[in-house]
């Protein structure tokens, strides 16, 4: 069960709470108490024109510029910079919702007892159920009850509501798969959360994902908000002791939200507390992305694909930080390096087998080794989130460190069927790539890390030693060719089948004739032997290129008439092959006479005084073709 909502607060009750400004001039309103932005705070403190970065305020030092004339950058009561981020605008929600897949192979059952990461010491716990809070920048006098995340307002979690938690934290654990954090629906326990040192190494963040109808956003967003969370205090140790006066992060969630757009908003405001500034574009501090692509610190909530950025993706980006250094500089760490990074660190594997990794940077590979027993090889790379991070490439080279195979994709996963050497060595690259032009068309490899699923699967079976199959005949037209399928071991059955340039016939018995098709081309004996226990063995005897059949003639042509220029000439053009075709050719002094192709030719004033002959040419389908020319007649009289 989880607790009922919470009346709305009233003024008198905000300012009890102590949600006032710090900044002179700006007290409260009509609609609540006004905060200043980090701009309007830092110009108030230093009573001039600069601008200088501070540490304490929770902002990077790359994105202190950009952060002083965000909007949306507000400071708290003890001087820390908070985020505020706008509603997200109805028709985004619908583009985004419509294509939302689910994770399907996690029981409803298990929504709130998810660890991406169990037992790592640091934590990002995903609230769902709750909180009643005290002594936080957010309820600092009196307890404050947020209610639970619900679509439907009951008090208990429907399985729709359970699959949208599901979905929401296998996108989030993607997220962060890439450092050692425990990305979690299982409450660990506040302790598990406070760093009350900086000896304490145990500490996190919590994500309170609530409804957007609560009395904290009607405090801190009383036109609305989308999510909250103070910048920079992932690994702070309060000098008051006040452990939890900057937790949690808080997103506000709709009815209509899938788990896809509160992942989105989650990893956003988690991104916060780790001291992560918008990334936007121009003077919109949230970059919305473009190509199917956007920086999780923008507004990608109908992009597949949601990146942690460099502010690469455009000259205007408004935010240049590095956002793996900076989540790393507020206590996350890189998980250890799984697998080697070139052939000779290659990890061995075998058929048949899947096996789990991680690239976690962008010069991270991984090598895996396989000597496979088998003639070809499936190879695929599976994803674990269906809004994952990495976009893989599959490279396999030989021994020689020469490239054999390769696969990239558009989409993020990718796989590729190998012919290879039963018992030679092989090696898989799992690269994590970008696509197109970053700064136009597509993004950078930056972000393109997180964990995947290596699948290499092929016949292990022994091989079947191969027979000695044969042909014999000529590889000629007509001709009839005979087929043995040779000697094999014992046990072994074979079926045969003759095949033209690798294209089956289905004519299986042992002897094929050869037809005016074929020639050109290499007829094969291909015999199939099997054997229980074993993979099948194909072998095949050959010919060399088919040859078409010689052409018999009896004699050669012969021209009749009177050789004086208007006369007739007439070809007699000999006896051919039976149903061979000929065609003719008439010559002037071995020249051919264009458009002179018929049985007769009138002789022309430009025959005069030369002599005329004609060449015949006879053709059949599976034969050589055959000229012949007649003798040459006396010189053409005028």
């Amino acid at each position: 069960m989880r607790p009922l909502r919470s009346t709305v607060m009233t003024m008198g009750t905000m300012l009890a709470l102590g949600v006032v400004s710090i900044f002179s001039g700006s007290g409260p309103t009509s609609a609540g108490p006004r905060h200043p932005t980090l701009g309007e705070y830092v110009l108030e403190q230093s009573g001039s024109d600069t601008m200088d970065w501070k540490r304490s305020s929770g902002v990077s030092k790359a994105a202190w510029e950009t952060a002083i004339d965000d909007e949306t950058v507000k400071v708290g009561s003890r001087g820390r910079a908070f985020v505020v981020e706008p509603p997200l605008p109805a028709q985004r929600i619908s583009g985004a919702t419509r294509a939302a897949p689910v994770v399907s192979d996690i029981p409803l059952a298990d929504a709130f007892v998810l660890h991406s990461r169990e037992g790592s010491t640091k934590v990002i716990y995903l609230d769902f159920d709750g909180q009643t809070m005290t002594n936080t920048a957010w309820s600092p006098y009196v307890p404050l009850v947020v209610p639970a995340y619900s679509i439907d307002g009951s008090p208990s979690f429907s399985s729709t509501e359970r699959q949208n938690i599901i979905d929401a934290w296998s996108v989030v654990a993607e997220d962060y798969s890439m450092f050692d954090v425990d990305v979690t629906t299982e409450d660990p326990g506040q302790a598990a959360i406070d760093r009350t040192s900086y000896s304490d190494d145990y500490f996190g963040v919590r994500a309170l994902i609530t409804d957007e109808n609560n009395a904290v956003a009607d405090i801190v967003c009383p036109t609305g908000c989308q999510g909250v969370a103070y910048l920079g205090t992932f690994d702070y140790v309060d000098p008051y002791g006040d452990w939890q006066w900057y937790s949690p992060a808080f997103v506000f969630s709709r009815s209509s939200f899938s788990g896809k757009i509160l992942s989105d908003v989650i990893s956003h405001e988690v991104g916060h507390n780790l001291g992560l500034s918008h990334d936007g574009q121009r003077s919109d501090p949230y970059y919305m992305g473009r190509s199917g692509w956007a920086p999780i610190m923008g507004a990608g909530y109908d992009q597949p694909l949601v990146q942690w950025s460099n502010g690469d993706y455009s000259k205007r980006a408004t935010n240049r930080e590095d956002d793996f250094t900076v989540m790393r500089s507020y206590g996350l760490s890189l998980v250890a390096d799984d697998f080697g990074n070139a052939t000779s660190t290659a990890t061995t594997i075998s058929l048949n087998t899947s096996t789990n990794g991680t690239i976690h940077s962008r010069s991270d590979v991984d090598y895996f080794r396989v000597v496979p027993a088998a003639t070809s090889v499936d190879i695929a790379v599976l994803l674990p989130s269906y809004s994952a991070n990495l976009d893989c490439s599959i490279t396999v080279l030989n021994s020689l460190n020469q490239t054999v195979a390769s696969a990239n994709p558009i989409g993020l996963t990718a796989s590729v069927s190998v012919n290879v050497t039963p018992g030679a060595t092989y090696y898989i690259k799992i690269d994590g790539v970008g696509y197109g032009k970053a700064s136009s068309n597509g993004y950078s490899d930056y972000g393109s890390v997180g964990e995947y699923r290596l699948s290499v699967s092929g016949d292990d079976r022994p091989i079947i030693t191969p027979g000695t199959p044969t042909v014999t005949g000529t590889a000629q037209f007509g001709e009839t060719l005979t087929g043995n399928a040779g000697s094999w071991d014992t046990g072994v059955s074979t079926s045969t089948e003759w095949f033209i340039d690798q294209t089956a016939t289905g004519d299986s018995d042992n002897t094929y004739v050869i037809q005016s098709a074929d020639i050109g081309k290499i007829v094969s004996f291909r015999v199939t032997a099997s054997k229980d226990g074993y993979q099948d063995s194909v072998v095949s005897a050959t010919t060399a290129p088919v040859v078409a059949a010689d052409m018999a003639t009896t004699d050669t042509p012969s021209i009749s008439g009177v050789l004086k220029v208007g006369n007739t000439l007439t070809v007699d053009v000999g006896t051919w092959e039976s149903g061979a075709t000929t065609s003719q050719q008439w010559r002037r002094n071995g020249s051919p006479i264009s458009l002179a192709t018929g049985t007769t030719y009138v002789l022309q004033r430009s025959d005069k005084s030369k002599r005329i002959s004609v060449t015949v040419t006879a053709t059949k389908a599976g034969y050589s073709t055959v000229t012949a020319t007649s003798v040459p007649t006396g010189k053409i009289a005028n």
